[in-house]
């Protein structure tokens, strides 16, 4: 051990890593059932790979690896689920996957990979540490139209081991930044309403509640029974599973 401590590096992965992050977001889905979730991880895991593929070849996906020497080279995750190392991320060209292309999203040249930048601004010299985290962002898409052009944070992901160092602010930070260059006027996500610490982060970031799901249990509409835990309303939603302590 030499005592240098690690530097953040945020990049695009290649499709290559698609399988292995998918990995990642259903250790996230379970990790995200703790707070009431509906979201199932394992089930999943095909549907999530394949976006995850998507958003790499439409610049929505960006990674953060620790540069340096005591930089982690793997990680483990829980289920066995065992985090990408560069070796394990063989270069590829994107446009070979034959992927449909998604216009507006983020800041990369279609005819190579983003280069990397360490967080704060810089250019990297390169990942040689294990990903320890990951984000998911694009443009909101839909039939209906809306005042505002809205980019939507899918997924913000670090892991266990990694957490409070600065990661998910580093990553969130680069998405909210790509999202701003690609012209949107706003900048929406969703966290599940019990995720406290979630919901603290976001709200340190200026995220306000926009709009609230609602939900009761089907063998309750008639009696009108309400558990005690379940009064109160909050911003929750399925849709997306955030990051509970980045």
């Amino acid at each position: 051990m030499t005592g240098e401590k690690a530097e953040i590096t945020i990049e695009t992965p290649t499709v290559e890593a698609a399988g292995r992050l998918a990995g990642w977001w259903v250790a996230m889905a379970n990790e995200q059932r703790t707070h009431r979730s509906h979201l199932l991880g394992e089930p999943n895991r095909r549907l999530i790979k394949e976006a995850m593929a998507r958003h790499v070849v439409t610049d929505g996906l960006l990674v953060a690896r620790l540069d340096g020497a005591d930089a982690p080279r793997t990680l483990s995750l829980p289920n066995g689920v065992v985090g990408p190392s560069e070796n394990e991320d063989a270069p590829g060209t994107l446009l070979e996957a034959g992927l449909p292309d998604r216009s507006g999203a983020g800041h990369r040249d279609r005819t190579g990979s983003r280069r990397p930048e360490r967080a704060g601004g810089g250019e990297a010299t390169g990942g040689a540490g294990a990903i320890v985290g990951f984000v998911m962002y694009g443009p909101e898409t839909g039939s209906y139209e809306q005042s505002v052009d809205r980019g939507i944070i899918e997924n913000v992901f670090v892991h266990p081991d990694h957490r409070d160092q600065g990661i998910g602010t580093a990553l969130l930070d680069a998405a909210e930044r790509a999202l701003a260059e690609s012209g949107v006027d706003t900048i929406a996500l969703e966290v599940m309403a019990a995720n406290d610490a979630a919901r603290r982060f976001y709200a340190r970031r200026g995220y306000r509640p926009h709009r609230l799901e609602l939900e009761v249990p089907a063998e309750d509409v008639d009696t009108g029974a309400k558990a005690e835990s379940e009064v109160e309303p909050g911003p929750e939603s399925d849709r997306h599973t955030n990051e509970g302590d980045p």
